[in-house]
Formats: C-alpha cells, structure tokens, sequence
C-alpha cells in the first residue's frame, strides 16, 4: 500500500466564470493530466488523503456539478 496526498485541486466544474475561455482549457489540460497519472499508479489497495481546496463553489449547487472529463 502506498499513501498519496493530494491538495489545492481547485476544482472549477460547475463554476461558470471559471469554465470558459483559456482558463479552462489550461483547468482541462491539468485535470485530464491528474485523471491519466491516477490512472496509472494508484491502485485500489493505495489511500489517497486530500486534505482540502477541493473546489473553487461558492454554493452548493456549483459543488454539485458533475465533470464532463468523467
């Protein structure tokens, strides 16, 4: 088992001002980056700590949007 912490992910999915222009297509790239290398060596036996900035909402239903990178 390996333990992996990873922090400040910002998660902009459901925030309108974040998901337009370069900005998210900078946001797009790093995520699509984050999703191949977790892919790649996490494994289910591993614990991920992510101790917070998971998301830049501000309300409960911005925090409730689903990627379309899923």
């Amino acid at each position: 088992m390996t333990i992996w912490a990873l922090a400040d992910l910002h998660l902009c999915f459901g925030v309108p001002s974040k998901n337009d222009g370069g900005f998210w297509t900078f946001m797009a790239r790093l995520y699509n980056k984050i999703k191949t290398h977790w892919l790649e060596k996490i494994s289910p036996q591993d614990l991920v700590l992510i101790p917070g900035d998971i998301s830049w909402a501000m309300t409960l239903e911005e925090g409730n949007s689903r990627s379309s990178l899923a």
